[in-house]
């Protein structure tokens, strides 16, 4: 590190130190790749080489029209798996929170600069909520808590013993990836990028290739963290593979057996070849998953992973139990303050009350983000008998003759914030506002000032009594102290808060439970408070307090499983329930907006960062809210399953046709010792995927979601294939029995309408396999219907006006037939589909609950655990 004062580097020293060290980012090595490398690379795919291979040998034995229709498909997917790639982010924590500014000094002067431009030797200003974003060295500030989110582990700096292990300034040493609980300060940056703790950890990762998971590409795990192959994309390859054996095997028969033409086999083998590569299955896949995210976007929730990243929906799908907080969540986080309703101790008023907790409180001016302090800060406006929107004036005119010592902010760890005041006439003034417990007794040693009450112990029970009345009727309560020249700590008051339960919180939870989706409040407030606002929105009443949570035991875990929710938590709390509930298998959402939700939200299957959430929530969360309440959560929760509801028709149909289209082929070639026009099978791949295009906007019911496996996608898809490659090959065989003549004299004749019949039965199975009830009892959306007609439209115009181009042009008593031949097949399909739906997963079909239905064995649950409530 280059040598440098605190009054950070010029920008002449800061661009030779970017030039010696990089920018301070982590980059997943594939995105180091040149990009014609990254391009050459999707045509080494297993889809990608076959269909590839394909083309060479069209090309070999003079099929040019064949060639010139496949390169184009071939680039085209090409390229659409190149921009999926160059766009894919790193998905280490560093990276996540490198996407924000902070003030840096630069030539004497703060300035806010990207932190990918830090360097050595840089100071920057760091305070509570922020993500350290290098390994830095504290120089000067507040004393800081600071959590290494990795490892749920707090510490404070400096720390007095910072040269007990030997390591001069090891005591003052921030790591990069930590987070800022409380405090700020001034720091020197002492390593970027790779050069951090957390950069080499990354690094060494990254030496074992573990890779990005992707559930139709690469590597992915499951929810119990089983590594494997993509489910989707093991399946396509594994059909294949086995369809390129098939195909192999024909070839040997053919010029082995029957002395045919290798040249006649060729063709044969790449129709059969083509027919078994869904080459569009990434492109339609992606175009799913976009609809499905931009949904959830528009519904006040966004993914924070990119859109295609179907092992993130799929978890978000599986979600089991809502861990939530009570505020901005359950209620409408617009809380405002009673001050005639001041509970007063020790001969304060209540104007003096709330003039004290305005001293302890952040400024409420236009940039604020504290509820609670704006709150405050509202009440004491209308006091000074001021209008609500003169409350700058108000602040300024309080702090007039008080000069700012030192502040210690609220968070989840001290629950209260300490302003100590210089006033004009000399004397000094401490102020405290908090949670009441930690006002009353203030636990020592958790980062923030601590004192003994003034007469605590006949104070202490007049407080609790207070809060009780207040809890009851749902108030949120704050404490209040005052201490004048380092005289005793004297209790003032207790300010009541009210913040009203949300007008939709109701109906939504009820959603919940209806979509199997239980709701917990985990609340740091008094019990008696989230008892009320557990009542008030119809959640239920079995909520405990955290004493309850220890020792741990079996009924211990059993009342965690079964409450309606938790208060009085603290973090480590939280940690203990989302542990519980983790090793019961449930899949659990935790929402968060602090400094000490990350690691909680990081340990949860997946973590949601409230509305104003810090920058260190919303680096370790999945969904932003972009708005407040439980709906957007709920909104998420839907569109992920219909999103992978809808990924699962398109799977299951188009290995349906696959099987389909496979089977009959290598049918006409062993059977019959005829072949199907490879322009044919082009044309019959091209409309498979173009029939579906719009499935991502079909209505799907979103039940709860049970992640498949490739032996269920397999019990379902390939017996589907199977009785649609019979119904085609009986067409086949017996089509003269009630076809014109033409059908039987004129081959071309024949395989139009084997063309017209393949196609048909595609887009008439859509309609089956997008439901697990009759195909004609399911509406589809409007865009799936009419894309599906139309394409079918498209052939059937084409058979009928083709003049002889291409096709074979068909009589329309023919074309008729068919159809009303496929349509009679749906039927029989719709037979089929049952018993094999029941095979795969029969929970998964079950029919959703009512939306005021809530299971039996969570009623059950509850009455059990009723005596054992707390009040």
């Amino acid at each position: 590190m280059a040598d440098v004062d605190h009054g950070g580097l010029t920008s002449v020293q800061a661009a030779s130190q970017m030039k010696k060290w990089g920018k301070n980012e982590l980059i997943d090595p594939n995105s180091r790749l040149p990009c014609w490398r990254v391009f050459a690379m999707q045509f080494f795919g297993t889809m990608a080489a076959t269909i590839g291979i394909a083309g060479l040998l069209s090309a070999a034995i003079g099929l040019w029209v064949v060639f010139w229709i496949i390169a184009p498909v071939l680039m085209v997917n090409a390229i659409i798996g190149f921009m999926m790639d160059m766009s894919a982010q790193s998905t280490t924590a560093l990276k996540d929170g490198m996407v924000r500014k902070l003030p840096v000094k630069r030539d004497g002067q703060y300035t806010q600069l990207n932190i990918v431009d830090l360097v050595p030797g840089d100071i920057i200003f760091l305070r509570g909520g922020n993500m350290v974003p290098a390994d830095a060295k504290w120089i000067e500030g507040d004393e800081l808590v600071v959590e290494e989110a990795a490892r749920s582990y707090c510490y404070c700096v400096p720390r007095e013993d910072s040269e007990a292990d030997g390591e001069l300034g090891s005591g003052k040493r921030l790591f990069s990836g930590s987070i800022i609980k409380t405090g700020e300060c001034e720091a020197l940056v002492t390593e970027t990028g790779y050069h951090t703790v957390l950069g080499k950890e990354c690094k060494h990762l990254q030496r074992l290739d573990v890779r990005c998971a992707a559930w139709f590409r690469g590597t992915t795990r499951s929810l119990t963290g089983a590594p494997g192959e993509g489910k989707i994309m093991m399946t396509v390859r594994t059909l294949i593979m086995l369809t390129l054996i098939a195909v192999g095997c024909q070839i040997t028969f053919h010029v082995g057996l029957r002395h045919a033409p290798l040249v006649d086999c060729l063709e044969m083998a790449i129709s059969i070849t083509i027919a078994s590569v869904p080459l569009a299955l990434p492109m339609v896949i992606h175009v799913i998953l976009s609809v499905g995210a931009n949904e959830s976007a528009k519904k006040g929730a966004t993914l924070k992973k990119e859109p295609w990243n179907l092992p993130s929906l799929e978890t978000i799908a599986s979600i089991d139990v809502i861990c939530c907080e009570k505020t901005g969540i359950i209620t409408d986080a617009k809380m405002a303050v009673y001050p005639q309703n001041t509970a007063c101790f020790n001969g304060f008023t209540g104007e003096e009350v709330i003039k004290m907790a305005a001293l302890a409180s952040n400024p409420a001016d236009s940039y604020s983000e504290d509820v609670m302090d704006a709150a405050i800060y509202r009440a004491y406006t209308l006091s000074t008998s001021r209008s609500p929107d003169m409350l700058n004036e108000a602040a300024k005119e309080l702090l007039q003759g008080h000069t700012l010592e030192a502040y210690h902010g609220f968070n989840p760890i001290t629950q209260r914030a300490v302003a100590d005041y210089l006033r004009a006439d000399g004397s000094k003034l401490r102020v405290v506002k908090g949670v009441t417990s930690k006002v009353l007794q203030p636990v020592e040693g958790d980062g923030a000032p601590h004192w003994t009450l003034d007469e605590q112990d006949a104070i202490i029970p007049q407080v609790q009594a207070a809060d009780a009345v207040f809890g009851r009727s749902g108030y949120k309560v704050i404490g209040v102290a005052v201490s004048v020249d380092g005289g005793p700590m004297r209790y003032a008051g207790t300010l009541p808060l009210f913040d009203p339960v949300r007008h939709d919180t109701v109906e939504t939870l009820a959603k919940m439970h209806s979509a199997s989706v239980d709701v917990k409040i985990l609340s740091g407030d008094n019990l008696n408070i989230a008892l009320e606002t557990s009542r008030q929105c119809k959640l239920g009443t079995n909520i405990h307090p955290n004493t309850v949570l220890r020792p741990a035991s079996p009924a211990r875990d059993h009342l965690i499983l079964t409450a309606d929710g938790f208060a009085q938590l603290m973090p480590s709390d939280k940690r203990e329930i989302l542990s519980v509930l983790m090793r019961a298998g449930k899949v659990v959402g935790v929402t968060g907006d602090s400094s000490g939700c990350p690691s909680i939200m990081s340990a949860a299957a997946v973590g949601i960062a409230s509305v104003g959430a810090t920058d260190a929530a919303q680096a370790a969360a999945d969904i932003v809210l972009t708005q407040d309440g439980l709906s957007p959560i709920l909104t998420a929760i839907e569109e992920s399953r219909r999103t992978m509801r809808r990924v699962m028709t398109y799977v299951m149909y188009r290995i349906s046709v696959m099987v389909q289209l496979v089977t009959f082929l290598c049918t006409l070639t062993l059977v019959y010792d005829t072949t199907f026009d490879v322009l044919y099978t082009l044309l019959l791949t091209f409309v498979y995927d173009m029939t579906v295009i719009t499935i991502g906007t079909d209505f799907q019911m979103p039940t709860k979601w049970k992640p498949p496996t490739m032996c269920s996608l397999l019990i379902v898809a390939i017996p589907l294939g199977f009785v649609l490659s019979a119904s085609s090959t009986i067409l086949y065989a017996e089509g003269g029995a009630f076809l014109s003549e033409s059908f039987t004299t004129s081959f071309k004749y024949k395989m139009t309408c084997m063309l017209l019949q393949l196609s048909n039965s595609s887009a008439f199975l859509i309609f089956n396999v997008r439901t697990t009830g009759a195909s004609f009892l399911s509406a589809p959306s409007g865009q799936l219907c009419l894309w599906a007609m139309l394409m079918q439209l498209f052939i059937s115009c084409m058979t009928l006006f083709s003049g002889g181009l291409v096709v074979e042009q068909l009589l329309p008593s023919d074309v008729a037939l068919i159809w009303a031949y496929d349509l009679a097949w749906l039927l029989l399909i719709d037979l089929v589909k049952f018993p094999l739906l029941r095979m795969q997963a029969p929970e998964v079909h079950c029919l959703p609950h009512r939306p005021d239905e809530i299971p039996r064995e969570k009623r059950e649950a509850r009455k059990e655990a009723a005596p054992h409530t707390l009040v």
